[in-house]
């Protein structure tokens, strides 16, 4: 085959966004990159949520390996002692509470109020991600964030997040978040009309695919005999434990837990992006794409260069995909992303 068509618009932002002489921090300043349109811009735009509307950093292309950016941990978290350590009666569970879950009406002390009936002590803040934590406070105020995080949704929040994007974009973030256990706490009855098969495949998935738990519940009074249960389990698993703890992400392995500034900042939407996160997001702005999907697809193809280049070699250029992955592409989804990223010459 010769040479692409000049006309392909994915071809065209991503040389733009390589040509950019600045760092790119905002969706203001992807504005100013050649090739990156009002239409393009706007499917960047929904894979952001709403509530952080001007961010989109970018990492730029490097020869040098991608390091993760280290927090600013305040003097009494001493990144030079790398490796904290909890002893059994040193440290109290807590149960930390996003300070934006409400119930009907806007109350947000049902919640709390209702748990700390219970006995639990509750601190309500803002998560990162995540609707509910559990950290393991020491009597000297040092926080570490154990291996449990509850997501809460009614189905028709669920609906709705499938349909604008947070859905997948939650998952995403969660499958980087070193959280172990992540548990989709689903409340309400399951609706009898068009959106329920819809429901039901992501229910399903989230179990199959993506190997969270998934707890279907009546209402919020049952959330909370759940998260009680929940908490005393905790509780019973780490109270007569020494718990072991890290400052640093470059320090994270198994059977360690992070300081909470540490899970805040790489959690935090605003975060710096990978590139292959980067190529997995623009993938996605293609309908029928899930996160799945688009991490298969990156991780064949390691860039969008490396996509382009395929479709550049290839004489059925509508098949490449399903071909290459027969069980996760379909022949029609295989065609919808050849008709976006490739282009006959």
């Amino acid at each position: 085959m010769g040479r692409r068509n000049q006309h392909n618009p994915y071809q065209k932002a991503y040389k733009g966004l390589l040509k950019y002489p600045n760092n790119i921090n905002s969706l203001n300043d992807v504005k100013n990159v050649t090739g990156i349109g009002p239409t393009i811009l706007k499917r960047l735009e929904r894979q952001f949520p709403a509530e952080v509307p001007s961010t989109l950093p970018i990492q730029r292309k490097s020869r040098t390996k991608h390091v993760p950016i280290q927090p600013e941990i305040p003097i009494e978290f001493n990144p030079a002692i790398p490796i904290i350590e909890f002893n059994p009666g040193d440290f109290e569970i807590v149960l930390i509470l996003d300070n934006r879950e409400r119930i009907k009406h806007g109350n947000s002390e049902y919640i709390p109020s209702k748990l700390r009936d219970h006995g639990i002590i509750v601190n309500v803040r803002r998560l990162a991600l995540g609707d509910v934590v559990f950290i393991a406070k020491h009597s000297d105020g040092r926080e570490l964030v154990l291996d449990t995080a509850i997501e809460r949704k009614i189905f028709d929040d669920l609906s709705a997040s499938i349909t604008d994007g947070r859905y997948d974009e939650q998952k995403f973030r969660f499958q980087q978040s070193n959280i172990d256990t992540v548990v989709y706490v689903i409340e309400g009855s399951l609706p009898n009309d068009a959106s329920q098969t819809k429901l039901l495949t992501a229910m399903t998935t989230l179990q199959i695919v993506d190997k969270y738990h998934v707890q279907q519940i009546a209402n919020i009074d049952e959330t909370i005999s759940y998260l009680v249960k929940l908490h005393n389990q905790i509780v019973s698993r780490y109270k007569d434990s020494i718990l072991h703890g890290v400052s640093r992400s470059s320090d994270m392995t198994d059977g360690y837990f992070m300081i909470y500034q540490l899970y805040d900042l790489l959690n935090s939407k605003s975060l710096s992006l990978t590139s292959h996160d980067y190529f997995v997001k623009m993938l996605m702005t293609t309908r029928g794409v899930s996160h799945a999907k688009a991490i298969m697809i990156a991780d064949i193809f390691g860039t969008p260069y490396g996509l382009l280049d395929a479709f550049d070699k290839e004489t059925n250029k509508s098949n490449m995909l399903h071909m290459a992955m027969p069980r996760n592409i379909s022949k029609k989804l295989s065609a919808l992303l050849s008709d976006t990223w490739a282009c006959d010459a």
